[in-house]
């Protein structure tokens, strides 16, 4: 299950270099390929000097690594945050969810949310998003 503050699916922020070890992550939870369609392979990397404007260094992502092909490519923050929420059973996501205490017990923690809901989890992660 996961909790989530916002009321829906928060797609704040444009986009983000995600790279190879990203996509075998995105892989392993089914949604690797659908990443690969909407999003095109970046074939290098430059980096420009701020005062000079000239390359200070590249990085040709076409050459074979020593682990294997490189992948990298700038992926749409909604468009990734979709399609994990859609591989997802429904109702794995609660919005409007705001832990508000947790409480230790001995095999699990409680979990008390700002509606005066209460839940019990074995393991708890959690994941600090922008402007918590």
């Amino acid at each position: 299950m996961v909790l989530e503050s916002s009321p829906a699916l928060r797609t704040s922020g444009f986009a983000f270099m995600t790279w190879t070890n990203a996509f075998r992550a995105l892989d392993a939870l089914g949604v690797g390929d659908k990443m690969r369609s909407h999003h095109l392979q970046v074939q290098g990397v430059r980096v420009m000097s701020p005062t000079t404007g000239e390359v200070v260094r590249e990085l040709d992502l076409r050459v074979q690594g020593k682990l294997g092909p490189h992948e990298a490519r700038c992926v749409q923050r909604n468009v990734l945050l979709q399609a994990l929420e859609e591989e997802l059973p429904r109702g794995t996501i609660r919005y409007s969810s705001k832990i508000v205490s947790i409480d230790d017990c001995d095999d699990a923690k409680i979990l008390h949310l700002a509606d005066g809901s209460t839940l019990r989890a074995k393991v708890l992660i959690g994941c600090d998003g922008i402007n918590s």
